[in-house]
């Protein structure tokens, strides 16, 4: 049971770095490779995002899961909280889009996650 724990922990960090690093191209690549001024808190979270995972694979290599679930909450929360706070007065959109599926998710899935 340990072990599926441990492969279900790697491919959510592989999985979250590789999507942080393809926000961040997207982020470039969307403002022709540069950073606007306006923008830089979006892209100084984006480049944040590319940092989350080191925790996360120091807790694993210790095979602390339980501690692992915390810490990646909590950061994870942060994140997206800072990433909110970023876009501004529009960022409320931000939330209603991202955090919609995964209330609706949970209440659906229940005990079951």
């Amino acid at each position: 049971m340990e072990e599926r724990r441990v492969r279900l922990w790697q491919l959510f960090i592989w999985g979250r770095s590789a999507l942080s690093a393809l926000f961040l191209l997207v982020l470039y690549a969307i403002n022709g490779f540069a950073r606007p001024p306006r923008l830089e808190p979006v892209f100084a979270v984006a480049a944040l995002q590319c940092l989350a995972p080191i925790p996360y694979l120091y807790f694993l290599k210790r095979k602390t899961t339980s501690l692992l679930g915390v810490i990646a909450f909590s950061l994870e929360i942060v994140l997206i909280t800072l990433l909110i706070l970023s876009f501004g007065n529009d960022g409320y959109v931000f939330l209603l889009a991202y955090l919609w599926p995964l209330i609706m998710a949970g209440w659906f899935l229940g005990q079951k996650t």
